[in-house]
């Protein structure tokens, strides 16, 4: 069970009848168990541990905040990532308000560097921040929700119609089943959509929908189980993010990091396990 709580996640694939040919904007979650989904994406990115909803890795060359690690980029800094900390921002402020210091118009990032960051610990600002994090975690991951059809939708939307017609596809199976949707939402808030050219090593992405290229065709063949496709996913998953690793610059010891992501993925498993 999970947890004892009452999923009635009903999960709406608005398809012509007799049509195989999934839209991205055809995609309605509704239902969503919204607390669920903060739960494990927080349970993912910061161990549970309120510390790490204002975080910076002695790793990158920025903060990240909340129970879906949004990061905010310092000015001057180069990172293939979309800064995603001021939309959460603006999206969860419009049902919470935030602290003050978060509603200025062109959000300023307030720190120097990481130190600046740690020593301003127990500043009002970033007190303030947590207190606000801790109070709005289902909103958050209503963010994510957002957020990942919106830009779902725009990645297939620039890619060649038969490839985007083969990853809608792709996608119908797993909107089937609760545990297939955390699991996409999840892996999206963890690696990215996919399918874009600035997050690649030699060419190779490492996104959600790489993943689902990455997939053999006999999964799609035949009417397996929700537990199957699951595991499907995450031995794609973990292939592509071990060739990630392999194809990565040297110097950024990716490898280091793989043991913790391979976990990461053999949650989905117990996500299903959970359900049945």
């Amino acid at each position: 069970m999970l947890r004892g709580l009452i999923l009635a996640m009903l999960l709406v694939m608005l398809l012509a009848v007799g049509s195989t040919d999934l839209r991205a904007d055809s995609i309605r979650l509704t239902g969503l168990d919204t607390v669920r989904l903060a739960d494990i994406i927080e349970q993912n990115e910061t161990g549970g541990q309120a510390r790490f909803l204002t975080y910076w890795s002695p790793n990158e060359p920025f903060p990240s905040f909340g129970i879906g690690h949004f990061i905010w980029v310092p000015p001057g800094v180069a990172v293939p990532f979309e800064p995603t900390f001021p939309a959460m921002v603006r999206f969860v402020d419009a049902r919470v308000p935030a602290p003050d210091w978060l509603r200025q118009p062109d959000l300023p990032f307030p720190w120097r560097d990481r130190s600046h960051f740690y020593q301003a610990w127990s500043s009002e600002e970033l007190e303030s921040l947590r207190d606000w994090l801790m109070a709005t975690k289902p909103h958050q991951a209503a963010f994510i929700v957002q957020r990942f059809q919106s830009r779902l939708k725009t990645q297939l939307s620039e890619l060649p119609d038969p490839v985007a017609r083969a990853l809608r596809q792709r996608l119908a199976p797993f909107f089937q089943f609760e545990a297939g949707v955390l699991a996409l939402l999840d892996y999206a808030n963890f690696k990215g959509i996919g399918a874009n050219p600035r997050e690649r090593y030699q060419g190779q992405g490492w996104g959600l929908l790489d993943v689902l290229q990455a997939m053999p065709n006999t999964l799609f063949d035949s009417q397996l189980s929700s537990a199957d496709m699951l595991n499907g996913f995450v031995r794609a998953a973990r292939s592509v993010l071990k060739q990630r690793t392999q194809l990565a610059p040297p110097e950024k010891n990716e490898q280091r990091w793989l043991e913790g992501w391979f976990q990461r993925l053999d949650g989905y498993r117990a996500l299903e396990k959970d359900a049945s």
